[in-house]
């Protein structure tokens, strides 16, 4: 795998690619100076058939952004030959975030399938996120922006999970999880977002290991 650091890497590839990515594109038009704040601490990943991105059980302070390719999602630790994938990841997806914001360990694995093509990934670094109250550094309406997306992706992944299991135990879990019905762009709404992030993270990983 090799990792570039954004701003060496060359500006008139990386904005086309960055401009599929809904969470950079919507900061860039909404806070020009947040968007730069966090491209600061980001790099370009490229990954060959087989490299792996994220580990399962391990912890890191990185979420990432699929720009192009494919990648595929394992339930297990080491990935074998004859592993299976549970699911894939494509284009403009936000993989890794939902862990990192439940502050909990990967709950499985991500690379490139072994007979698969090359992946370029953008990764972003938490580190000026801070605490959840902490606004210094990465305001409220940036921190909601990035968690209203990985709740959002969450659900709908967990909702067809539900749909082809509608009686499953875990889809009863799921369906117990409330969604956020006060008023928007608030602290109330941020922190019910990270009550959220951990239990979704919970119920998804039990069904990951399911498959």
């Amino acid at each position: 795998m090799k990792q570039t650091p954004y701003d060496q890497y060359p500006k008139d590839r990386i904005k086309s690619l960055l401009s599929g990515i809904p969470f950079f594109s919507d900061l860039s038009v909404n806070d020009a100076s947040q968007h730069q704040l966090l491209l600061k601490h980001a790099a370009i990943l490229e990954l060959a058939p087989g490299d792996v991105l994220i580990k399962k059980g391990e912890v890191d302070r990185h979420y990432y952004f699929l720009l192009k390719g494919e990648l595929a999602v394992y339930p297990e630790k080491s990935i074998e030959r004859k592993s299976v994938p549970v699911s894939k990841l494509t284009q403009g997806q936000v993989l890794g975030a939902l862990a990192l914001l439940a502050g909990l360990p990967r709950t499985a694995t991500v690379a490139v399938e072994k007979t698969g093509t090359e992946a370029l990934v953008f990764s972003a670094d938490t580190t000026p996120f801070g605490e959840l109250k902490d606004f210094s550094q990465v305001f409220l309406a940036t921190k909601l922006a990035l968690y209203r997306n990985v709740i959002n992706n969450t659900r709908f992944k967990l909702e067809g999970y539900k749909a082809k299991n509608p009686k499953h135990a875990l889809t009863e879990e799921y369906l117990k999880i409330p969604k956020f019905t006060g008023s928007k762009d608030t602290l109330e709404e941020l922190q019910s977002y990270a009550q959220q992030a951990i239990a979704l993270a919970r119920v998804l990983q039990k069904w990951n290991e399911l498959q």
